[in-house]
């Protein structure tokens, strides 16, 4: 009967132990959510974070071992299990509201990388020591109080390891895709503890004061075996394993994106495959006495099964690729790769926890121990891994480099436990014989070039491969026919930015609209560099006179150098503009300083640790950072966002600037425009002052801005407009980042697009808008009514898919009708891109016969009907891109530029 009520009481404790360990994981996820919005999400200050919870863990498992005797009962257990909670939903809190404060106090050390940093890790630890202490000291307190021998000691541990491992793997999911989304940052932090509650509540009832058990003479003795041996292998071993996390991510965002479902799918995994881990040490070690010995064969194991694992995968990765995956997919994606080590650390925690015990006299000094180094070997190694590893080894090196640090794990250990001397030797050298199937020269060809290819075409080639701290940047140049078209930067699975036409269209018209119709810009900030375009924009504008840039990547920088040697002055060079490395969000915090314009583009929202640049609190920043009538232009990309995401942004962006604007970019790139206060309406010279100047005129007629008032026919809707489109939805809020992530049906996200591209509303609400009578001069309001139908044929042009724009009859009309040429080019299957680079090829036309269409659209753009005549008369059928194209130009009149027909729908 007592041994039913102790099986019954260990049951509780361990369902409860799973609890507080989803609990535990929960909490982490909010801590390092709301840290990313008071201290930045720029990669220092996410290590900065972690580095403080690492230290807060570590002190609460050697807290533990200097109270042993006093913290080895379920009641204190209880009592720790209440402070994580009480203080925990605390320190989400004081993370949110030290944001404001934060930001303020220390804006003078922005660019002062070692103060900030020292400022960020002090700061967080200060909040986050005691509820990370507590959490670090539950282990320890529950393993004295459950294992009352050292025979019971390592099946205790390692169940409760496991058990307490499996909750993390329900705290990540389930505040992933239920809680956050559901009920916001704020709530779920009180559901993870009213959780944690429950579990002290379970273990007080079960912890009746005489539970305890009883230090024994067992207990107390001290057997001779070393203990520093297992100290450095737990250390070792808890480096790896989370240097290996960073490794693993760094090659899984190669082929899923980047978001934080993608990161919680892999850290479930890894979560799942330790708590199994666990579970196995702990029937092993109930088995066994002397389970313990193993562990040196254990560490050589996990080396060895990485080395394994990440062979297969690269040979089966083919047939694991899903691009956009849903969490379930990248799991499946990532298990192959990560599972087999995590499942050994288990294991390997669970007997090194066993051997530490027969060093010391109790289970919670052991454990503390255990725990303590571990968690300390983690926080250098995901250190190590992120900031000195892959930037100076890359992925591949790094991760064999990582795998041949298990033979220092094992072999560490191995001089702690009885065996022959041949033994030991012997079974380091089997380790060090199997590490040679490593695959080396792999990562580059199986992974890199393999993810880079969905970018690439035929004749396309990599230029660059740089595994920076923030990721692994790829630069790729489109080539025709050995002709440079375009550049484009990959980072990870991403295409981060390219310099193409129609990403300078929509990069440009940042900078070109507000020039256009303010009053003045002379100061501007760029939140987002990428490769520049944007930049030139505003060092091509002359009036402008400080240009802040603000880039969390000093990588993409350095790159954006090499994408366009055609491209003097290079922007960053000018001496107009500062630069400044870290977050957006911290460095509005951070400055006192007025803008009389700021635009940005960013990362998609999805990504990771990206949607705090998008909310409503951000936009309001960057409100109060502008002068009174000053203006932000902002990226709203919908290629990856359901529709209800999108109007869920708009609403935030509106319920900011009360006077928001949407207006077309290029495809699914569109622009939010807001301004503070009223605008002051300019004159027809300020409206067209920029196609003045040489430099700039030519850079807007190759987008396809030829007259000014093709400005204006980018026109969508005001805040009228975008308030309706908005009314049954939710702003996306600091507190609610999941509303950005809402997954919705393909065809409603068409149908909003499709609506946008919809330029006879367009017009009309331009017409009427009230907003636009203040922007634009009156002469430029008449004549922007007249080019609405050019947008449509450039949207209809642009966007994939089959579009029945493109016929003789359109042509006609464009030639003859209108003064555009950028939608001649278009129709006739070119652009500005391969104009410029067929301009750079000065070989005789019957050299390459592929290069002729593109020849024959630049003719006919000009209007140069004889040249178009010559070319034609050449062409082979593959370059008549049109039906009825070579007719209509060999039997062309002058006399006949009039009969063109009005452009098809």
């Amino acid at each position: 009967m007592l041994e039913r009520k102790r099986l019954l009481v260990l049951a509780c404790v361990c369902a409860a132990f799973c609890v507080s360990g989803a609990s535990a994981l929960a909490f982490e996820t909010l801590w390092f959510d709301q840290a990313g919005l008071a201290f930045g999400n720029d990669v220092w200050a996410s290590s900065c974070v972690l580095s403080a919870f690492m230290l807060g863990m570590a002190t609460g498992h050697l807290a533990a071992a200097r109270f042993a005797r006093r913290v080895a009962r379920l009641r204190a257990f209880a009592a720790l299990e209440a402070t994580a909670a009480v203080t925990g939903v605390a320190a989400v809190f004081a993370l949110g509201a030290i944001e404001p404060l934060f930001g303020g106090a220390v804006s003078g050390l922005f660019d002062d990388a070692f103060a900030l940093n020292a400022t960020r890790v002090l700061c967080a630890l200060l909040v986050l020591l005691v509820p990370s202490a507590a959490m670090g000291a539950s282990l320890p307190a529950l393993t004295g109080a459950l294992a009352s021998s050292r025979e019971g000691y390592g099946p205790v541990l390692g169940l409760l390891y496991g058990v307490n491992t499996a909750g993390g793997v329900i705290g990540v999911l389930s505040a992933e895709s239920f809680f956050v989304p559901r009920f916001g940052l704020h709530a779920a932090a009180l559901f993870a503890g009213a959780a944690q509650i429950a579990v002290a509540l379970v273990a007080f009832v079960a912890g009746r004061p005489s539970s305890a058990p009883a230090p024994t003479p067992a207990d107390e003795e001290v057997l001779g075996e070393r203990r520093a041996p297992w100290l450095v292998c737990t250390f070792v071993a808890g480096a790896l394993l989370l240097a290996l996390e960073v490794v693993w991510l760094r090659v899984l965002t190669l082929f899923v994106d980047d978001t934080s479902s993608a990161f919680a799918a892999i850290l479930a995994v890894v979560l799942a495959a330790i708590a199994l881990g666990g579970g196995i040490g702990a029937v092993w070690t109930s088995r066994r006495r002397d389970a313990h010995r193993f562990a040196p064969r254990v560490a050589y194991g996990c080396g060895v099964a990485g080395v394994v694992s990440y062979l297969v995968y690269a040979a089966a990765l083919n047939r694991f690729y899903v691009p956009e995956a849903p969490p379930s997919v990248v799991a499946l994606i990532a298990a192959p790769l990560v599972a087999p080590v995590a499942l050994g650390s288990g294991v390997l925690f669970a007997l090194v926890g066993s051997g530490i015990r027969r060093t010391v006299g109790s289970g919670v000094v052991a454990t503390s121990f255990v725990a303590a180094i571990n968690t300390l070997g983690g926080a250098v190694g995901s250190l190590l891994a992120g900031f000195v590893l892959l930037p100076w080894l890359g992925m591949e090196c790094a991760l064999f480099v990582l795998l041949a640090s298990y033979g220092m794990a094992g072999s560490s250990v191995s001089f702690a436990v009885p065996a022959r001397p041949r033994l030991r030797f012997g079974e380091l050298a089997v380790f060090a014989a199997l590490l040679a199937v490593f695959p080396f020269v792999k990562a580059r060809s199986r992974f890199i070039e393999r993810s880079a290819g969905r970018w690439m075409r035929k004749g396309d080639r990599i230029v660059e491969v740089r595994e920076a701290r923030t990721g692994t940047l790829v630069h790729i140049r489109h080539e025709f026919h050995g002709l440079p078209i375009c550049d484009q930067i990959v980072t990870n699975a991403y295409s981060m930015t390219s310099n193409d036409f129609l990403a300078r269209r929509y990069m440009k018209f940042f900078v070109y609209l507000p020039v256009a119709v303010e009053p003045r810009v002379s100061k501007a900030l760029l939140l987002g560099y990428g490769m520049g375009n944007t930049a030139k924009a505003l060092v091509d504008t002359k009036e402008v006179e400080r240009i802040d840039v603000v880039d969390v990547s000093s990588d993409m920088l350095d790159m954006s150098r090499s994408v366009a040697p055609q491209r003097i002055p290079e922007p960053l060079d000018d001496p107009r503009v500062h630069v400044h490395l870290g977050d957006a969000r911290y460095f509005l915090r951070s400055t006192d300083e007025e803008y009389d314009l700021i635009t940005g583009e960013p990362p998609p929202p999805v990504m990771a640790h990206v949607v705090s640049l998008y909310t409503k609190e951000y936009f309001e920043l960057i409100r109060d950072r502008l002068r009174a009538g000053g203006m932000v232009t902002y990226w709203l990309p919908t290629m990856n966002l359901s529709a209800r995401s999108a109007r869920s942004l708009i609403a935030a962006f509106c319920d900011a600037f009360s006077n928001c604007s949407l207006w077309n970019g290029a495809r699914e790139n569109f622009v939010l425009v807001g301004t503070r206060g009223p605008l002051t309406t300019v004159d027809d010279a300020r409206f067209a002052a920029q196609w003045r100047e040489k430099d700039v005129l030519r850079e807007l007629q190759s987008v396809g801005f030829e007259h000014p008032t093709e400005l204006g026919a980018t026109f969508i809707g005001d805040a009228d407009y975008l308030k309706a489109l908005t009314r049954d939805d939710l702003p996306l809020e600091d507190d609610f980042p999941k509303r950005i992530a809402v997954k919705g049906d393909r065809d409603e996200r068409l149908a909003l697009v499709g609506q946008w591209r919809d330029t006879t509303a367009a017009r009309d609400r331009f017409r009427n808008s009230a907003l636009v009578a203040e922007m634009f001069p009156p002469m430029a309001r008449r004549f922007t009514l007249s080019l609405f139908e050019n947008q449509r044929l450039f949207n209809d042009l642009t966007f994939s898919g089959p579009t029945k724009a493109r016929q003789l009859t359109v042509l006609k009309q464009v030639l003859w009708s209108s003064p555009v040429h950028v939608q001649a080019l278009l129709l006739l299957g070119s652009d500005p891109d391969f104009q410029r680079a067929i301009a750079l090829d000065t070989a005789d036309d019957a050299r390459d016969p592929a290069l002729a269409k593109h020849r024959i659209a630049g003719a006919l753009a000009a209007r140069n009907m004889e040249r178009a005549k010559e070319l034609v008369r050449d062409a082979p059928d593959s370059a008549i891109v049109l039906p009825g194209l070579r007719e209509y130009v060999d039997d062309f009149r002058l006399g006949d530029a009039a009969a063109g027909e009005r452009p098809a729908p």
